[in-house]
């Protein structure tokens, strides 16, 4: 990522609920090995290294209120990238900041906002 690096770390990726798949957004649900607690709730451009090689990344950190939940995760939408990695041991280089973390009315409302950030990630040198 050409961009400044705001946070590196680590982590290994787990099953989630399976709702990115779901709306077309297939995400890696990553536990990481470092308190990130004090990261900004919110959507961030990303690299994610799997198996050494980089792909990029829309990352997301904090509640999904559209699926009723208050307890934060983390979670990154791989462009381009279609295989299982449950269980890899992952490194995530978060960069930009896109947005905050919003509450959408509808999925329609948020599978919207998702491919701005996709284009906005995307388009980032």
């Amino acid at each position: 990522m050409q961009n400044k690096t705001i946070k590196r770390f680590s982590g290994r990726v787990t099953r989630g609920s399976g709702d990115g798949t779901k709306i077309g957004f297939p995400t890696a649900n990553i536990l990481p090995n470092i308190d990130i607690s004090g990261l900004k709730f919110g959507v961030y451009a990303c690299d994610i290294y799997i198996e050494k090689k980089p792909y990029k990344g829309v990352a997301h950190y904090g509640p999904r209120a559209v699926f009723g939940e208050t307890k934060p995760q983390f979670e990154v939408h791989i462009l381009d990238f279609d295989k299982d990695i449950y269980g890899e041991l992952v490194k995530i280089f978060l960069g930009k900041y896109i947005r905050e973390t919003m509450n959408f009315d509808n999925l329609n409302g948020m599978i919207e906002q998702i491919h701005q950030d996709i284009k906005y990630a995307r388009n980032m040198k």
